[in-house]
């Protein structure tokens, strides 16, 4: 939140297009997501290399509550 409210963008990109909120949902950081989610990441970017979204990484990582909070 801090990193936001001194203006970087909620949804920027990292080489291969990740965001935090594909980091957070990968690692299974529930807290996180939830306030990436509030402060209106987009969960439907998709990384470069395997096209996944992290609705998607949190489904192949085994984070079924992370999954379903983002679908």
């Amino acid at each position: 939140r801090d990193l936001v409210t001194a203006g970087i963008e909620v949804n920027s990109v990292m080489l291969q297009r990740e965001t935090a909120l594909h980091m957070a949902a990968a690692k299974g950081h529930e807290t996180v997501v939830n306030e990436l989610l509030n402060l209106n990441a987009d969960s439907t970017i998709q990384e470069s290399k395997y096209f996944l979204t992290a609705a998607n990484l949190a489904y192949v990582n085994n984070h079924k509550t992370i999954c379903n909070r983002i679908c």
